[in-house]
């Protein structure tokens, strides 16, 4: 904190404190007296906040980790639905599954709907996935620094590849799993509008007109659904993955159709002209054009030439 400078020139309480839980009146030295933590309790040598019990959360240690808002959650209603981007957060219907995302997931997993998969720690690593009464997860499916909140009558099928206890949390190498604290339970919280139920595959999710698919993972997909490979978009130099849809390219070929070469590299400002025989740097990721009569013999690490 800091003082209060008054107008005569003396000092009143001090302000700025680190935290709103420290006493002003105080030199921001102690706690405020009235601070509450309902399920924890107040931390005076770091902040004056709430150190909340397992399973709680928030400034006062009100709610539970169980209940989510789940308002920029994408509705998921399809049998098999995969994401291969970070970040996803998808709401699982009844009835439908998510078999596969990448890392840093939130899923939240209504009844009748499951985390389900073939491939074991297919679900990305550092995930989060809440688990309804009537939910279904495969635990074997849940990749490592991930946490799984579930509600005492849900039982959780499978066995994590390296289960710790909830106490440990995500930030340890295993899969975490936590009960709900107390009586709570999973709560979705300000769920998406459901009046479209059009089931899309791949990240997609459904158009303002529930006509289409829209945020397919790649362009390879179909907007019909995200779930069928797009016909107009061949592997020139390559094949396709059934499963996939992506194109394996062959030796030298990049790009989505395999259609460009590792050869053809766009020249630009980033890249210094190199004039000198026997040029070196120390310095890494520099792009270097070397003309004619003129040579490179020493670079840092992720050049190119």
């Amino acid at each position: 904190g800091s003082p209060i400078v008054l107008s005569n020139g003396t000092c009143s309480e001090c302000t700025g404190c680190d935290t709103a839980g420290y006493n002003t009146s105080n030199h921001c030295q102690t706690c405020n007296a009235g601070i509450v933590c309902d399920r924890g309790a107040v931390n005076a040598t770091n902040g004056c906040q709430c150190i909340c019990d397992s399973g709680w959360t928030g400034t006062t240690c009100s709610r539970s980790l169980c209940n989510v808002t789940v308002a920029s959650y994408t509705n998921v209603w399809a049998q098999g639905y995969r994401t291969t981007r970070s970040y996803r957060d998808l709401l699982v219907q009844s009835n439908a599954s998510v078999v596969a995302t990448s890392s840093r997931a939130d899923i939240m997993v209504l009844p009748g709907g499951s985390v389900d998969c073939t491939v074991a720690q297919s679900i990305g690593f550092y995930s989060k996935i809440y688990v309804h009464p009537g939910g279904y997860v495969n635990m074997s499916c849940i990749g490592l620094y991930s946490t799984v909140y579930y509600a005492a009558a849900t039982s959780l099928a499978g066995t994590s590849v390296r289960p710790i206890p909830c106490a440990y949390g995500a930030s340890n190498y295993g899969v975490a799993q936590c009960a709900c604290p107390g009586s709570s339970t999973v709560v979705a919280l300000q769920p998406p509008a459901t009046t479209c139920q059009r089931p899309c595959y791949n990240g997609g999710s459904p158009n303002t007109a529930c006509t289409s698919c829209t945020n397919c993972d790649s362009p390879v997909w179909d907007v019909s659904t995200c779930g069928t490979c797009n016909a107009t978009l061949p592997c020139v130099h390559g094949t396709r993955d059934s499963t996939t849809c992506q194109c394996t390219c062959d030796l030298g070929w990049q790009g989505i159709s395999c259609d460009l070469s590792y050869c053809n590299t766009t020249i630009n400002s980033n890249w210094r002209p190199v004039w000198s025989q026997n040029y070196h740097t120390t310095r890494s990721h520099r792009y270097m054009l070397v003309h004619n009569g003129s040579s490179v013999i020493q670079t840092g690490s992720h050049c190119r030439v």
